[in-house]
């Protein structure tokens, strides 16, 4: 397992950097990611191969039994039936691919870049298992609406080009049409991709991630492309390691295995189609954890959390504890201060005394008289 220090996740990287970090992490973590997603994911993911290959199942049938001018209804019915199935299980399999990848990174987080459980995984699938799910149908909803605004001008074209008979203009036209919804649609993927990690690094509601999703790429519209297309190259590059046989598979026909028993073709490209998609399900891991690792670049450029903590962690605040701070004595309280007397003021003159009482009078004598 990697150390901690090995990969920082808040760091501004360039396209090449991203990949190369996004291949380091995966190679590192490679045995407990591959064991979350064949406990979590693979499951689904058998239930969505079984519908993908009884769909191939009933086209095959179907058109087998069209060359032969005759019609298969059962055929039919349970290629409409597998069908909608590969749609459901598909829809739960992107949703627990996407929480399993980007929440493995997501734990990895948390723990300080210590071992991931499988464990841990799991609940934080379970949590966000709606939200994500919730996200994938809106961004759905999104694309469809813009795809139906954005074919409006095409079909006005092509209506012209039918009434007018000027076929090569249109045909340009048309063709540069398709060429500007493709873009329009590839550049709000780009932005709107971003939406995964931020529900599940940060939370919030889709009205709030959405926006913020944008505003993360802005200024790096090519980047995010180019990271995606380069994904999706090592994507389907190792996909085509087992895919190879099941594209020769498509040139046998089922008149060529008919001596070695009827329906082999069906079994064999039925086998093909599981073994493909369970491989698929763990590659699909390289496309994710080149986002994962673009949404860091990018909120490290856009915001600099890494470096803020950097920053807290180089100078911290040293302030001594409460308890560790004796509380002050209680002062004594001031004694009265006698004001000194200033000999320039004379002193306030003394009472009066009290006056004499008179003597006593006697009376005369005669000798008086």
């Amino acid at each position: 397992m990697q150390n901690a220090s090995t990969i920082e996740l808040h760091k501004v990287r360039g396209v090449a950097e991203v990949i190369t970090v996004a291949m380091v992490f995966l190679r590192e973590h490679l045995p407990t990611l591959a064991r979350c997603i064949a406990r979590i994911v693979l499951p689904a993911g058998l239930v969505s191969a079984i519908c993908l290959g009884g769909m191939i199942w009933g086209i095959t049938d179907v058109a087998a039994e069209a060359s032969l001018g005759a019609e298969d209804d059962v055929a039919a019915t349970a290629f409409g039936m597998f069908y909608l199935g590969f749609l459901l299980s598909f829809l739960v399999v992107g949703t627990l691919q996407i929480l399993v990848v980007i929440g493995y990174v997501r734990v990895y987080q948390k723990q300080g870049g210590g071992p991931v459980a499988p464990a841990e995984v799991w609940a934080l699938t379970r949590r966000g298992f709606w939200r994500i799910l919730w996200t994938t149908v809106g961004l759905s909803v999104i694309v469809l609406i813009m795809s139906f605004v954005l074919a409006i001008p095409i079909g006005i074209l092509t209506s012209i080009g039918v009434a007018t008979g000027s076929f090569m203009v249109t045909g340009i036209l048309i063709l540069l049409a398709y060429l500007a919804l493709l873009g329009v649609l590839l550049v709000f993927w780009a932005g709107a991709s971003m939406i995964y990690p931020i529900r599940i690094f940060e939370g919030g509601s889709f009205s709030s991630a959405l926006p913020r999703a944008f505003r993360l790429v802005r200024g790096r519209w090519w980047d995010t492309i180019g990271v995606w297309m380069i994904g999706l190259v090592c994507l389907y590059a190792l996909g085509g390691l087992l895919l190879a046989p099941q594209i020769g598979l498509m040139f046998v026909t089922e008149n060529t295995l008919i001596g070695l028993g009827g329906g082999l073709y069906q079994l064999l490209t039925i086998v093909l189609s599981l073994l493909g998609w369970a491989y698929y399900l763990f590659l699909y891991a390289i496309p994710l954890l080149v986002l994962t690792f673009q949404y860091f670049s990018l909120v490290e450029e856009k915001e600099r959390p890494g470096l803020m903590k950097k920053v807290e962690t180089a100078f911290p605040q040293t302030l001594p504890a409460a308890s560790a701070v004796a509380p002050p004595e209680p002062a004594d309280p001031p004694a009265a201060v006698v004001p000194p007397e200033d000999p320039a003021i004379p002193p306030p003159p003394a009472p009066p005394a009290p006056p004499e009482a008179p003597a006593d009078p006697s009376p005369p004598t005669p000798d008086q008289g």
